[in-house]
Protein backbone atom coordinates (compact mmCIF):
# COMPACT_ATOMS: atom_id res chain seq x y z
CA UNK A 1 0.00 0.00 0.00
CA UNK A 2 1.36 3.43 -0.93
CA UNK A 3 1.05 6.24 1.57
CA UNK A 4 1.14 9.91 0.61
CA UNK A 5 1.28 13.21 2.42
CA UNK A 6 -0.74 15.81 0.53
CA UNK A 7 -0.16 19.38 1.66
CA UNK A 8 -2.56 22.03 0.43
CA UNK A 9 -0.99 25.44 0.78
CA UNK A 10 -3.59 27.63 -0.86
CA UNK A 11 -7.26 27.41 -1.75
CA UNK A 12 -9.19 30.10 -3.62
CA UNK A 13 -12.06 31.60 -1.64
CA UNK A 14 -14.32 32.02 -4.69
CA UNK A 15 -13.69 28.52 -6.08
CA UNK A 16 -12.70 25.78 -3.61
CA UNK A 17 -11.61 23.51 -6.49
CA UNK A 18 -8.57 25.72 -7.14
CA UNK A 19 -5.82 24.40 -4.88
CA UNK A 20 -2.03 24.53 -4.82
CA UNK A 21 0.12 22.10 -2.86
CA UNK A 22 2.70 19.37 -2.61
CA UNK A 23 2.57 15.55 -2.72
CA UNK A 24 5.18 13.51 -0.89
CA UNK A 25 5.40 9.72 -1.04
CA UNK A 26 6.10 8.35 2.44
CA UNK A 27 9.53 6.73 2.59
CA UNK A 28 10.80 8.42 -0.58
CA UNK A 29 12.62 11.75 -0.63
CA UNK A 30 10.75 12.98 -3.73
CA UNK A 31 8.17 15.77 -3.62
CA UNK A 32 5.96 16.99 -6.47
CA UNK A 33 4.02 20.25 -6.73
CA UNK A 34 0.49 20.50 -8.08
CA UNK A 35 -1.78 23.40 -8.97
CA UNK A 36 -5.26 21.98 -9.27
CA UNK A 37 -7.16 18.76 -8.69
CA UNK A 38 -6.34 17.43 -12.16
CA UNK A 39 -2.59 17.72 -11.55
CA UNK A 40 -2.94 16.14 -8.10
CA UNK A 41 -4.89 13.23 -9.59
CA UNK A 42 -2.30 12.80 -12.36
CA UNK A 43 0.54 12.66 -9.80
CA UNK A 44 -1.23 10.07 -7.67
CA UNK A 45 -2.17 7.94 -10.68
CA UNK A 46 1.31 8.05 -12.18
CA UNK A 47 2.89 6.92 -8.93
CA UNK A 48 0.39 4.10 -8.54
CA UNK A 49 0.63 3.01 -12.15
CA UNK A 50 4.41 3.07 -12.13
CA UNK A 51 4.53 0.67 -9.21
CA UNK A 52 1.64 -1.70 -9.87
CA UNK A 53 0.46 -1.14 -13.40
CA UNK A 54 -3.17 -1.69 -12.41
CA UNK A 55 -6.31 0.41 -12.75
CA UNK A 56 -8.92 0.86 -10.08
CA UNK A 57 -12.06 2.90 -9.58
CA UNK A 58 -11.53 5.86 -7.26
CA UNK A 59 -14.25 6.47 -4.73
CA UNK A 60 -17.00 5.35 -7.08
CA UNK A 61 -16.76 8.58 -9.08
CA UNK A 62 -15.89 6.87 -12.35
CA UNK A 63 -12.31 8.18 -12.52
CA UNK A 64 -9.59 5.61 -12.66
CA UNK A 65 -5.83 5.71 -12.78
Amino acid sequence: MECYIVRIYRREEQDNRIVVGLVETVGIERKERFSGPEELWKILCSKKGARRGNKREAGGKGKSC
